[in-house]
């Protein structure tokens, strides 16, 4: 058995001792491998400021990559003016406005999206018992031919790093990171 999880663990984060009951169940399944995919933030600040400060380098970063990359097509073209602002502000207002809000204006158990930095992440997972394993030879060669078919822009790759895969955006870590996780059992 496997387990994924995409984009989903960071939101436990906002009732206390809720990361730590869903990662014991995940535990318990006594799976062969847990994958994990979670953007890499610090959005967990407590006062106003920290979080607006932090949401601001953030999505400045995340709207910067958006805004200078061309889609492609599958066979490379790119695609028309008129689709890209459509699906452009469908991604913005449905899922980067949401987030943004509720990174700053949220806060207790009303401030869902929780990002942390990888090595907060990490330590969660160790102290629930999980360790990192290699990715394998082949994922980063893998990934990166995924974002060279679906960007045109150069300021956008995938770095490897302590087991995993990050999307960065010049010097920032971008979105998401890539982690396999092995269970001690």
């Amino acid at each position: 058995m496997a387990v994924n999880s995409v984009m989903e663990l960071h939101r436990f984060l906002a009732q206390p001792g809720a990361m730590e009951k869903v990662l014991g169940m995940v535990r318990a399944l006594r799976s062969r491998i847990v994958t994990v995919v979670e953007e890499e933030a610090n959005h967990n600040g407590r006062t106003f400021i920290e979080r607006f400060t932090k949401a601001l380098h953030y999505y400045s970063s995340m709207f910067d990559s958006l805004e200078s990359g061309k889609a492609k097509t599958m066979e490379g073209e790119t695609v028309s003016a008129a689709e890209e602002q459509q699906q452009h502000r469908a991604m913005v207002e449905a899922y980067l406005g949401r987030q943004i809000c509720n990174v700053v204006a949220c806060k207790g158990t009303e401030q869902t999206e929780r990002h942390e930095m990888l090595g907060q992440q990490r330590w969660r997972m160790a102290r629930a018992g999980f360790e990192p394993v290699h990715l394998g030879s082949n994922a980063y060669k893998q990934a990166s031919m995924l974002l060279a078919l679906y960007t045109s822009d150069e300021g956008l790759w995938v770095e490897e790093a302590d087991d995993c895969l990050t999307l960065d955006w010049h010097t920032r870590p971008e979105r998401e990171r890539w982690d396999q996780i092995d269970i001690k059992i």
